[in-house]
């Protein structure tokens, strides 16, 4: 991303040298000096100032800035705040439709200064003084509302995140010249991620926000009986058609509403709203209001708000430009996405790693897929599943087509020692009972994780699929394998079948690696708008929002803290 940026904001200035501010109106010189005393003599990352005892930590970006400038103000001349600086103030402003908290760029610092400027009496060198302090905290500002558009507010690696995918830099120095010469939004947007799930999200925090403003839902009560279809229920029931009504998704709030003669009867209305609500929120769609289901219609409206916050940060922890194909595995989500020009042309389930086995995040290129692939038994899978399983059925090893290893040469599996078990290799032979299934799709990392069929088809109907050794089971192979061999191969996906049949391992090799994500988002927003939550299946979310928390409420820009 840095070299994406540089060309953004970089080759612009790249004739100029330097940012003296050539054609400009004349600046108030009391400003110049405000400005040069603040931070002439200052060291890098520092600690300036300002009026009122306020303080601020100045990065080195924000210094080079302003030297390259010869210490001239940006966004301020001797009497007010110029456009460009209202622009730039507001826009700090709206950083909490990005689920950042604008506090955390001065913006609070900003607005006590410019209510000072449009209301205090001030003498000629009060207003310079305010107006240097004010053109520094919108620089500052900007900078780190950029470096956290990029980069996301926290460090995943902080929040216990194994994270493997590189994230982009951005100089923050080169931003702030923008910001002077282009419309702020405009310069503001193309630090965004570029990918449709972002905005998505944007929006998606933007109604629920308004759903707090308006007092957010209702409790749901358990009910005190058994709720039966067609009658009454009490309170449960009419609390339960409000919680639906007053949620964002139009489906629900529509269904619900044909029950408003009676609310207190559990109707079919209100049981398809509420199978609907469970589809969304990552439980089986069975309309029964057990507890995982109440657990989830009781998160408040500011449970749900952190959650998008958080979601939001994730993407700006990714690259801003995924590319015009990619594939994306939502690991928390349990569901795999093949984009190609920002949409969806093949979607499906996936079953991804079990507690203790957990699938890793990171970024690859899927180069090759195997028809009718062996599977070579890792040596952890071997010992803790494998040799246990021939300690209880000789037989198991022939029943299931393995072969035994030594070294490369195949051995009977009736003089396999088992006190010497990690002289052996277990190898499946391809079939239908191949724990890859008739179809794998290669990723070339250091953990050995891959696509791959199943015959465990059985898997997919459940609503939590975190059930293999890390590496990601497919619900329609075929189907995906058929789009990438149409896409990236010179053969014919309707030859696909024929391998198939041929029963023999065979790799086509892609003319391109195909780059794939694997991510862990916990709150998603589909085409059509409806929001869907996920569940936190590895524990992720506390230990980031906790980080986050630090990050964004103790915000470095209002000189409450180091700069990153």
């Amino acid at each position: 991303m840095r070299g994406a940026l540089l060309l953004v904001f970089g080759l612009g200035f790249a004739a100029c040298g330097t940012d003296q501010g050539q054609g400009e109106p004349d600046r108030e010189p009391g400003i110049l000096q405000r400005v040069t005393a603040l931070l002439a003599d200052v060291p890098r990352d520092s600690i300036v100032r300002l009026s009122d005892a306020d303080t601020l930590h100045v990065s080195a970006a924000t210094k080079a800035f302003y030297r390259k400038r010869v210490y001239r103000s940006a966004w301020t001349d001797g009497q007010r705040l110029l456009p460009q600086g209202e622009q730039l103030f507001a826009a700090i402003g709206r950083a909490r439709d990005d689920g950042l908290d604008p506090g955390s760029y001065g913006w609070d610092m900003a607005s006590t200064m410019v209510e000072r400027l449009d209301t205090a009496t001030l003498s000629d060198a009060q207003r310079a003084d305010l107006l240097g302090g004010l053109d520094l905290v919108l620089s500052e500002g900007l900078s780190r509302y950029a470096r956290d558009l990029v980069q996301g507010t926290v460090d995943p690696t902080q929040g216990g995140l194994d994270w493997r995918i590189p994230r982009d830099t951005t100089l923050e120095e080169d931003v702030i010249k923008a910001a002077r010469t282009e419309p702020i939004d405009q310069v503001i947007a193309r630090l965004r991620p570029a990918v449709p799930y972002y905005g998505r999200l944007m929006k998606a925090l933007a109604s629920y926000r308004e759903i707090e403003a308006r007092g957010g839902w209702p409790h749901v009560p358990a009910p005190e009986h058994p709720i039966r279809l067609r009658r009454a229920g009490g309170a449960t029931p009419i609390a339960l058609r409000e919680r639906l009504r007053l949620a964002d998704d139009t489906s629900e709030s529509r269904l619900v509403r044909y029950g408003d003669a009676n609310p207190e009867i559990f109707d079919d209305s209100l049981l398809a709203a509420l199978a609907h609500f469970q589809g969304r929120n990552a439980i089986d769609e069975d309309g029964v209001l057990g507890a995982k289901t109440l657990r989830e219609l009781n998160h408040t409206v500011e449970d749900r708000i952190a959650d998008l916050r958080l979601n939001l940060d994730r993407w700006r922890w990714l690259p801003r430009e995924l590319g015009e194909r990619y594939i994306i595995v939502n690991v928390a989500g349990f569901e795999l996405e093949m984009i190609e020009d920002g949409r969806p042309v093949v979607m499906m389930d996936v079953v991804v790693g079990k507690e203790g086995w957990n699938t890793p995040i990171f970024s690859d290129t899927v180069e090759s897929l195997i028809v009718n692939p062996s599977w070579n038994v890792p040596a952890s899978i071997a010992m803790e599943e494998i040799l246990p399983a021939m300690h209880r059925d000789p037989r198991y090893l022939a029943i299931h087509h393995f072969d035994v290893l030594m070294g490369d040469r195949v051995v009977d599996p009736g003089s396999v020692d088992l006190s010497k078990a990690d002289a052996y290799r277990f190898r499946q032979q391809p079939g239908p009972d191949n724990a890859l299934g008739r179809l794998k799709f290669m990723l070339p990392n250091s953990d050995n994780i891959y696509l791959h069929d199943t015959p465990a088809g059985q898997l997919f109907s459940r609503s939590d699929r975190a059930f293999s050794h890390g590496c990601i089971r497919v619900e329609r192979p075929k189907d995906l394998a058929r789009a990438l061999m149409q896409r990236f191969t010179r053969t014919p996906p309707e030859q696909l079948d024929s391998f198939l049949a041929a029963g023999k391992e065979k790799t086509i090799r892609f003319d391109e690696g195909v780059p794939i994500y694997m991510l862990y988002l916990t709150a998603w927003v589909d085409e059509d708008g409806t929001v869907r939550f996920m569940h936190d299946v590895y524990g992720h979310d506390d230990m980031l929002e906790q980080e986050r928390q630090k990050k964004l409420e103790h915000p470095a820009a209002a000189g409450r803290g180091p700069p990153r």
